[in-house]
């Protein structure tokens, strides 16, 4: 579902482009940056709440030095645009550290970038209050911990119920990942 607010036209240097969106995505709690290119410009699209709201666009023309500059944020190789690719990266905005997770995907009129926002410290929840025994729980943070020591960028979870439930386990997961349990 599309919820359109005032659409502004990003213009600057591809730095600055992407500053823009990734500080205005962070600072405003939204939870996915998508990034579209079509056949005239490229649409920014901010997911908060579960909707999906037309932010922004900019010229089609910087659009490749846009996504390179993303993919060398986000160690993702950049000689590559045929095939799905995916990063991440971290910073701080407003002293709020961000972990994003990039994903950029082939389209028709070049490459199309999802973007998610994960706040690390927003969510403090014990596995045990989620269902989980204590050994059960230490083998999962066992096994995450591995995973994130292999540098593993992101994991797909479904639910059949409850909207971002795979944001609030990696959120969970990643806070135990780094402190001792239990």
């Amino acid at each position: 579902m599309f919820h359109t607010v005032r659409v502004k036209n990003i213009s600057g240097t591809p730095t600055e482009i992407l500053d823009e969106i990734i500080g205005y995505g962070c600072g405003n709690g939204n939870s996915d940056i998508h990034i579209d290119p079509g056949a005239q410009d490229v649409r920014i699209r901010y997911r908060k709440d579960g909707m999906l709201q037309l932010f922004a666009t900019y010229s089609l023309l910087v659009h490749e030095e846009v996504i390179r500059r993303l993919k060398i944020l986000a160690r993702i190789r950049t000689d590559d645009s045929f095939s799905a690719r995916d990063g991440r990266f971290s910073l701080t905005v407003e002293n709020v550290h961000y972990d994003i997770r990039t994903v950029t995907t082939p389209s028709y009129f070049g490459e199309s970038v999802t973007l998610r926002i994960l706040r690390p410290l927003d969510v403090s929840i014990s596995l045990e209050t989620l269902g989980f025994s204590t050994e059960d729980a230490v083998d999962i943070i066992n096994h995450a911990r591995s995973c994130y020591r292999k540098d593993y960028h992101s994991c797909a979870l479904r639910r059949a119920s409850g909207r971002n439930s795979h944001i609030k386990l990696n959120k969970t997961l990643r806070i135990y990942c780094f402190r001792s349990y239990p």
